[in-house]
């Protein structure tokens, strides 16, 4: 997830000769404001109102007033250094950058402008490359480096490697408190600020991709899969279906890809949870004769232990083009009786509480493993075809994250994606990821079993630094409580919505 100003301060001694040296004192003052001032700016492609567009256009609603008031203070020496970082980021980082100003007191957003106008092209596009690579959290780093270091310390220390200048980490035997002049080795050791800067700034070595791992028999006793089944496959057979698959996905799927919907989660007795948008606006009659819920396995490759439904309650309020409310309670038709003998096989996670971003939590489902810009998207990010399901499930560690690593998340804002009430932000720093085909699945602590969130939507599948949302099902723990009294009083082979 204050010092004082480096800037010098001078003073007229109030003695008798005093204008002997004004002459003296007006160089310095020269001196020191070109030593303290950016740079000569060069030229934007850009003009100042485009940029000012182009930022508005990625900002959240209640974000805009905020920066037309900051913008609004700005001199046309600032909005052109503006304008020349916002030429060089890509779609999705404007409006983070923006924020970033905006929610920096203004003196030292200002001072962080001028510093990156003070830049030539050349290095202003190599500081904004490194943007480009870090997450916002990191970018956040800049202003309080700002906040505290000379213009000069902080040029050369955003500037990493490329300085004229950088500045070095004390180590062991350094001539530090030993008597010996330091500066006529020519080394400037690091102040805290730029100690601090650089391991938030430049540390990426927990940057990487992985896909999930294989969930052992047993392990995940909670996992539920909602399956298609009779009828509903028939259509996926025909000659015309299978020439769509070909051109996909590469080849003609098996029948369990084809089956393979959403994942949800048992809750015990006869009820599943899982997401609103997992069950889709098929009439009733095909609805109940087509859908079948699968337990008991990690493997998805067969037509065993599936459970009739006898009912489903979609949140009232639920919305589509969001995910608000995206919730769904099932009812099965019997109890699973058919793993009492082996209870390792069915467990259901236990009652729902609210999240913690301290604890890891455990991701589950059979869905797209490939790192992808899209959950919808058959070719990942490495020009290979998604597999439509995995045969066996995957698992992987994420932790729920601030709502504004989500909302500062260039994936986000590019799609201008919210996050509302009952919505939570999770993710992980390695990329393990919900995908499509997750959807409806658990989010669990492994430790205790509590169910903490199920799957709901993302801006991508496995891309770094992006998390996904996920429906918070405490939130929803009196919603799920009344549904699971009413469902059996209801008509049965119903969709209903449920408030």
């Amino acid at each position: 997830m204050a010092t004082p100003s480096t800037t010098d301060h001078f003073h007229k001694a109030n003695r008798p000769g005093r204008f002997r040296f004004s002459g003296l004192f007006v160089w310095l003052a020269i001196w020191a404001s070109l030593a303290l001032a950016p740079t000569a700016q060069a030229q934007s492609t850009l003009s100042a109102g485009e940029s000012y567009h182009r930022i508005v256009a990625e900002l959240y609603p209640e974000e805009t007033g905020a920066f037309d008031s900051f913008y609004a203070g700005l001199d046309a020496y600032d909005r052109l250094a503006l304008a020349r970082v916002i030429e060089r980021l890509d779609a999705g980082e404007l409006g983070m950058f923006a924020h970033l100003l905006t929610n920096t007191d203004t003196p030292t957003a200002i001072k962080t402008l001028r510093l990156l106008g003070g830049y030539s092209d050349e290095q202003l596009t190599f500081v904004t490359e490194l943007l480009k690579e870090r997450d916002y959290d990191r970018w956040e780093a800049i202003p309080l480096l700002v906040r505290s270091e000379s213009y000069a310390n902080a040029r050369d220390m955003l500037l990493g490697s490329e300085a004229e200048n950088p500045c070095e980490y004390p180590q062991d035997g350094d001539l530090i408190g030993s008597g010996v002049d330091a500066d006529a080795f020519a080394v400037r050791y690091c102040s805290e600020a730029e100690n601090r800067f650089k391991q938030t700034f430049f540390n990426t070595s927990s940057e990487y991709v992985s896909h999930g791992k294989l969930a052992n028999d047993g392990e995940i006793p909670w996992q539920v899969q909602f399956s298609l089944h009779g009828a509903s496959t028939r259509a996926h057979k025909g000659q015309s279906a299978r020439a769509r698959q070909v051109e996909r996905f590469g080849r003609e799927l098996m029948d369990w890809e084809i089956n393979h919907t959403c994942g949800g989660v048992y809750l015990g007795a006869k009820f599943v949870l899982t997401a609103a948008h997992c069950i889709g606006e098929l009439a009733d009659t095909r609805f109940f004769a087509g859908r079948r819920i699968h337990l008991g396995s990690v493997k998805i490759d067969g037509q065993r232990n599936l459970y009739k439904i006898r009912n489903v309650l979609v949140h009232a309020d639920f919305k589509g083009e969001t995910l608000q409310n995206d919730i769904a309670l099932i009812q099965l038709e019997k109890v699973p009786t058919g793993f009492r003998r082996n209870l390792r096989s069915v467990r259901p996670a236990r009652a729902p509480a609210q999240p913690s971003g301290r604890v890891p939590l455990l991701l589950s489902g059979w869905g797209f493993n490939r790192p992808a810009s899209s959950s919808n998207a058959i070719f990942a990010l490495d020009g290979q075809r998604q597999a439509a399901a995995q045969p066996t499930l995957l698992k992987g560690d994420v932790w729920v994250q601030k709502i504004s690593l989500c909302k500062n998340n260039r994936h986000f804002r590019r799609r201008q994606i919210q996050l509302y009430p009952g919505q939570i932000c999770v993710g992980s720093p390695r990329g393990i990821d919900s995908c499509r085909g997750d959807s409806g699945g658990p989010l669990v602590n492994p430790r205790s079993e509590v169910l903490v969130g199920l799957v709901s939507g993302s801006a991508g599948c496995g891309l770094t630094g992006t998390p996904s949302i996920f429906t918070d099902v405490g939130y929803y723990r009196d919603w799920i409580d009344r549904a699971k009294a009413a469902a059996p009083r209801l008509r049965q082979n119903r969709k209903h919505r449920f408030r």
